[in-house]
């Protein structure tokens, strides 16, 4: 099954791609990563699918984030924390593939994941937010 065989099975949705790249970019450029890494994360493409959650994949390396982030609902910039999370993963395979929601994942998170933006984790994870010092609103 090629790649975009794989895409297809998440129902894709392809009128956000160009604001998902955008944000991505943005994300990658300003984080306080290696070189190193934000070169690898530039390179690994993300969609957006109407699907339950999102994730992160490294065969082939790829994200899913899900359409309901797109909603304003949950907060203008729901979207930009969904992408940033799941270009924590990456980095986290990346680096240590620790996995999960671990030690390596949240020292990714801080750096790609805007300070005023990583409240929004604590409504998913609130004992690792506790345990990490992710700060609240």
């Amino acid at each position: 099954m090629g790649k975009q065989d794989h895409i297809k099975l998440f129902r894709y949705c392809d009128h956000y791609q160009a604001q998902l790249d955008k944000i991505k970019r943005q994300l990658i450029n300003k984080s306080t990563l290696s070189k190193r890494t934000k070169s690898h994360l530039h390179k690994v493409p993300g969609f957006v699918c109407d699907r339950a959650f999102g994730f992160a994949e490294i065969n082939p390396w790829h994200i899913i984030v899900p359409l309901f982030s797109t909603n304003k609902s949950r907060g203008k910039d729901y979207f930009t924390y969904y992408i940033a999370h799941e270009l924590s993963h990456l980095a986290d395979y990346y680096h240590k593939c620790e996995g999960r929601h671990g030690k390596e994942f949240y020292k990714m998170f801080v750096k790609i994941c805007p300070r005023n933006l990583q409240y929004h984790e604590w409504k998913y994870k609130p004992n690792q937010c506790n345990k990490f010092n992710i700060p609240k609103k």
